[in-house]
């Protein structure tokens, strides 16, 4: 008799009476906050397929009478989106990259190197993590303005974006938790056969924690996707800003329905990613599981 749980409810429970009606009010409340997530996103969808007059009539109005698609086209083509999108993945891919970067050296010197005042660092960037982004936003711009000792300017520059995004506590972190994990007898075996640290973090940690690796890497995607301040702040030319301060500027202008059509649009790329990928991020949380 097979009886391998495959979720939340293992076959023998849902044999029986209790079971079957604890799985079907778990079913019924997924399926409910499923649509309320995903509800915004419907929304935007079909609000930018009415017409500016019909978007206001009162009542609930789930489709429009005429769907004109031809907005979320026109949304493109008037406010350059395009333009925006590319900008957005200059900024995000070069975001990724550098974060990923210095959170893996970062990680990797702490959980392997064991510098001296490992802890104090692990310390201060755990209180990093308490501290809300908003709260620095000024002496961070203010370093942008004029870079110490360097005394140069990264306004209009995407370096002024890459830096501060390639900083992340939680990444470095959670990198360094999975590298200690990795069993110290590779290494040495690697250092008998002639290995040196470079080969040790090319050839040996970075493969090993390569899902881990890529769940961080989705999720700096989607999160730098988002952010907004930061890129309104440090690029002021219209030709280098991304697509969500592209968005405040057009919901300060034009009418709602091609707000809705054109936030629908820049919605596209990450849920897009997240649905792609999911099987990724499914794998990292259940490689991390099982290490933990």
């Amino acid at each position: 008799m097979d009886t391998h749980d495959r979720g939340v409810f293992s076959k023998i429970e849902l044999r029986t009476t209790g079971g079957r009606v604890r799985y079907f009010f778990l079913l019924t409340v997924l399926i409910i906050l499923a649509i309320i997530f995903f509800f915004p996103i419907y929304f935007a969808f079909v609000g930018g397929m009415f017409s500016s007059t019909e978007l206001y009539k009162p009542g609930i109005h789930l489709w429009p009478d005429n769907p004109r698609f031809q907005n979320f086209i026109d949304s493109i083509t008037k406010y350059n989106l395009l333009r925006q999108f590319l900008n957005s993945f200059i900024i995000v891919g070069g975001g990724v990259v550098t974060q990923m970067f210095v959170s893996t050296l970062a990680a990797y010197s702490l959980a392997q190197l064991k510098p001296k005042g490992g802890r104090y660092i692990e310390f201060g960037m755990l209180i990093t993590l308490l501290i809300p982004s908003i709260a620095y936003i000024i002496p961070l711009y203010r370093s942008l303005v004029n870079v110490p000792i360097l005394n140069i300017s990264l306004i209009n520059n995407y370096w002024g974006l890459w830096l501060p995004y390639s900083l992340s506590a939680f990444a470095i972190l959670v990198l360094k938790d999975s590298f200690q994990k990795i069993p110290r007898e590779l290494y040495d075996a690697a250092k008998i056969e002639g290995a040196n640290a470079y080969d040790l973090f090319v050839k040996f940690t970075l493969p090993l924690s390569r899902s881990i690796i890529a769940v961080l890497s989705i999720l700096a995607f989607v999160n730098l996707w988002k952010d907004f301040l930061l890129p309104y702040l440090v690029l002021q030319q219209d030709d280098m800003q991304p697509i969500t301060v592209r968005l405040w500027k057009i919901a300060q202008f034009e009418p709602l329905n091609l707000q809705m059509a054109a936030s629908f649009v820049a919605m596209l790329p990450p849920v897009i990613i997240a649905i792609v990928l999911q099987r990724f991020i499914l794998r990292g949380v259940s490689i991390g599981g099982v290490k933990g």
